[in-house]
């Protein structure tokens, strides 16, 4: 069956509750957004973004930013990173050259996640406290647009040209379509209970919507801006759910990726702790991978594939980063 390969994990103690990861594969390092929300105290702490040595396999660094930061976005040449901190309504500039945070500008009501466009000369802002896209210019370091989406933007994705940008609206269970020329959502596509996270296919035509309260990937047609499919997370996994020690069968997929040619779509399934893989064409489960963590998993909540290498990053909440390589 295609995708059945060797996969070797290697998991890295890193972080401090994170939530979110980014990578920078010009120098081997991931950053991750430490939300610190154990003992419910996180919410008054400043936040922070580790620094991680992929070769070494250790955390070298970990950087002071805005309360509750959890999302990361690296810059493909600029060398910076940007932090979206959910408490203090700003995003943090990190210059990966010295491990500083550079400037913090503030956005729209509770930042929850970032990316950057093709061309490098924006950084589009979901606040998911709200329902808007807060456009940054990361040279003139300002925010200078705004964009109108759904209620509780919380996950991007964008076209490969960067003309059409995605946005999961997870408190309306929908995904907005805008178009980047004229910064206004054109389409509202409705895909399912609590969409989190977005994948599109290296062609752009198709949309991957992970939605956590529906247990579901609801898979859209970007050429008609409809549900062609859904592949339901309940029975791909082989590990029963675990939730404050109770035990539960309801496997909710956090974070998703592609492969590089698009034929493996790989799930973190916070419940069971795994990683699923799921054949595009076929769209079945094709390899499961338990991340180890004991009986409750480490609590996989985002994952980036390496865009040089066959090889993906999960973070996980029980601090660590896992490394998949195939």
């Amino acid at each position: 069956m295609r995708g059945k390969r060797r996969v070797d994990i290697r998991v890295i103690a890193a972080g401090d509750t994170p939530q979110g990861l980014a990578l920078d594969p010009r120098h081997g390092h991931a950053y991750l957004a430490n939300n610190r929300m154990h003992a419910f105290l996180g919410h008054r702490r400043a936040g922070t973004v580790s620094v991680v040595d992929l070769v070494a396999g250790t955390e070298i660094e970990r950087i002071k930013v805005g309360r509750r930061c959890i999302a990361v976005a690296a810059h493909p040449s600029r060398g910076e990173v940007y932090a979206a901190n959910l408490g203090s309504n700003s995003v943090s500039i990190i210059d990966t050259a010295v491990h500083k945070e550079t400037a913090r500008i503030g956005v729209g009501p509770e930042p929850r996640a970032l990316t950057v466009s093709p061309a490098g000369d924006r950084v589009y802002v979901a606040g998911i406290g709200g329902r808007t896209v807060s456009v940054l210019d990361p040279q003139a370091r300002a925010v200078t647009a705004t964009i109108e989406v759904g209620e509780g933007p919380c996950a991007f994705a964008q076209s490969p040209g960067g003309d059409r940008l995605y946005v999961a609206n997870f408190r309306k269970g929908t995904v907005s379509v805008v178009d980047t020329r004229t910064l206004t959502a054109t389409a509202t596509v409705p895909v399912g209970d609590g969409p989190g996270a977005l994948a599109i296919s290296p062609d752009g035509d198709r949309l991957y919507v992970a939605c956590r309260w529906s247990q579901a990937i609801t898979v859209v047609d970007t050429g008609t801006c409809e549900v062609s499919s859904s592949i339901t997370t309940q029975t791909l996994s082989t590990r029963r759910g675990v939730s404050l020690g109770v035990a539960m069968s309801r496997p909710q997929p956090y974070g998703i990726a592609l492969s590089r040619d698009g034929a493996l779509l790989l799930v973190a399934l916070w419940e069971p702790g795994t990683v699923i893989v799921i054949d595009t064409a076929t769209e079945r489960r094709v390899e499961e991978y338990d991340l180890g963590g004991g009986k409750h998993g480490r609590g996989p909540v985002d994952i980036v594939a390496d865009p040089v290498a066959d090889r993906w990053l999960v973070a996980c909440v029980a601090n660590a980063v896992a490394v998949l390589t195939r």
